[in-house]
C-alpha cells in the first residue's frame, strides 16, 4: 500500500453508516457543510466519476492526512480504497 508522505493521516469507509444518513445527504451535510470544520468542496476531494459511484453504491472511502510539510491538511474522497490511494499519491 502506498501511501502519501504525512506526519499522520486517517483512513474511513463509509462513516455515514455510523450516523444512519444516506449518502447523498452525508456528503452535503457533514463532509462539505460549514459547520463540519472541513473546508472542502466537492471539486476539491471528490472527482466527477467518483461522486457517481459513491452515490450509486453507497460506498464511500476518505483518507484524510497532514503532510510533513508547514500546508494544513489534505483529503481525498473515492468509491474505492484503491481509487482514494491513487488520488492522494498524486
Amino acid at each position: 500500500m502506498n501511501l502519501p508522505r504525512h506526519i499522520s493521516l486517517t483512513i474511513q469507509h463509509n462513516p455515514h453508516r455510523g450516523v444512519y444518513v444516506p449518502i447523498d445527504k452525508w456528503i452535503e451535510d457533514y463532509l462539505l457543510s460549514a459547520t463540519s470544520g472541513t473546508g472542502f468542496t466537492a471539486d476539491e476531494v471528490i472527482a466527477p466519476a467518483d461522486h457517481a459511484a459513491i452515490l450509486a453504491t453507497g460506498e464511500v472511502w476518505i483518507i484524510s492526512w497532514c503532510p510533513d510539510t508547514p500546508v494544513g491538511s489534505c483529503c481525498v474522497v473515492a468509491a474505492t480504497l484503491d481509487r482514494a490511494l491513487e488520488f492522494a499519491n498524486q
